[in-house]
This record gives C-alpha cells, structure tokens and sequence, in this order.
C-alpha cells in the first residue's frame, strides 16, 4: 500500500500523506517518507513540499499499535526512526514546504514544524506536541531542532502544556509562517511557494540553505540519541503510559494517576 504518494512535476517533489484515516506513523509510513525524501533529493526538483489527502488530518502521531504491549526496544525502535529522519528532514538540501490543512499532533506536528516553510488552515487545523498529554517526553535532540526553529521560551510554550494549537497561536509561537483561509487555499498556497522555489538555481538553493544550517553540530546527535531512548524506555513502562495509549487507542481521555 502506498501510505505517502510522491509526484515530482515541474520540479516540485510532492508528497502526500495518505496512510490511513488519521495519517498516523508506523514503521512502513517511516521508510516510505525515507525512501520518498531520497528519491526527491536525487531527481531534478528543487523543492519538497508535504501535505495530506487527508483536510481532517495533516498526521495524528504514532499508530497506538505501535507501543501497546511491544517490548521495550519495540517502542524506542520507532522514536529512534522518526527522531533521526526528523533531522535529515530539518537539514534536507533542498527548501522544504509544508501546508497544515488539518490536525498535525506529536510526531505529526513536528514533521510539520520542520518544514523551512509552513502554511496552516484557519479552519480546523491545529498543530500540538501533546507527549506529555500521553505521559511521554520528547527526545532532547528533537528538540534541539525545535528550538533552533522557535527559539526556548516558544519551545516551552508548545511543549510543556502539550496543548493542540489554533493558527493564531502556532503563528504568534513561529510554528507557521502564513495562516490561509482553509484547507484548499492551504494547499494552494503552499503549492504556489513551492513552484516559486522550483523556478530558482538548484545550486544556489542548496548553497544558501547548507550556509544557513552551518551553526548546528550534529556530530554528537548519535549518541545523544540513544541516550534519549533509554530514559523513552523508562517513560513506556510507567502505569501513567501504558494508560495514556490505551485510552488513545479507544477514543477517550487518559487518567493519570
């Protein structure tokens, strides 16, 4: 099954998030984005733009199958996935945009937040790092990245209260750049700024973007990594988690205790 169309036209690299109703993230819905983002990089576009088939849902996050009653490696297995193609998303050579036509939660929000450019819908979309709605962190290097984005006190902002942001508040925040009147002007928009990039000098787009990239170190973002996971792995195993996705899983809200 294809869970993320791509289409290069015009030099423009699309993808579509298409995997389920709620374009939720599983193993398979990572390695397509992978091999999908590779395959742009090395064909003739000049830009990646992302976005959803889906007006409801740009990404909800994590498939709850994906962490109920998996063995401990199971589930800091896929957090290490998505948090190391995450960076090779933030530092992707070419300009990367993005068009949030619906609700982009957890690891969805942050695949949208990476973008170098981010359109959002006035309607119903909403953007939120909601982990610690879940009784889960976030890994340090992710937001390393997010702070590079949003700078620290925005940062907080977004991820402590965990809340699911209205466009206002992600644009005041810096979460997205243009907020458009709904779901197809979203897309439209987004489009309309990628073909305007796709029209530029490839070399020099890669030039600009790799010089403006220079100040972050990735050289210990391995290690740092797997550090990460083992205090995810801790977190999992806590009652308040295990919880949490259940409750997800079933459509209500967790309770803590």
């Amino acid at each position: 099954m294809e869970l993320i169309a791509l289409d290069i036209v015009d030099r423009v690299a699309t993808l579509t998030l298409q995997s389920d109703d709620k374009n939720t993230i599983t193993h398979p819905f990572l390695d397509q984005l992978k091999s999908h983002m590779d395959s742009a990089l090395h064909s003739d576009a000049r830009c990646l733009l992302i976005q959803s088939s889906n007006p409801k849902f740009f990404s909800n996050g994590f498939h709850p199958d994906v962490f109920l009653d998996q063995p401990a490696e199971e589930k800091s297995g896929i957090m290490r996935k998505l948090v190391k193609l995450g960076m090779e998303q933030f530092l992707f050579p070419l300009p990367t945009v993005c068009a949030v036509s619906g609700y982009a939660a957890g690891g969805g929000a942050f695949i949208a937040a990476y973008c170098d450019f981010r359109f959002m819908s006035a309607q119903k979309a909403r953007i939120g790092f909601t982990e610690v709605q879940l009784a889960m962190t976030i890994p340090s290097a992710a937001l390393e990245l997010l702070n590079h984005r949003l700078g620290l006190q925005n940062t907080l902002k977004c991820i402590l209260p965990g809340d699911m942001l209205g466009s206002e508040d992600c644009l005041r925040l810096g979460l997205v750049d243009e907020i458009c009147v709904d779901a197809e002007s979203t897309r439209s928009r987004a489009a309309d700024q990628a073909r305007k990039l796709a029209a530029l000098p490839r070399e020099s787009l890669i030039s600009l973007k790799k010089g403006a990239l220079s100040h972050i170190d990735t050289s210990n973002f391995d290690a740092r990594i797997e550090d990460d996971m083992k205090e995810i792995e801790r977190l999992m195993a806590t009652p308040d988690c295990e919880s949490a996705f259940a409750a997800l899983k079933e459509g209500r809200r967790p309770r803590y205790q």
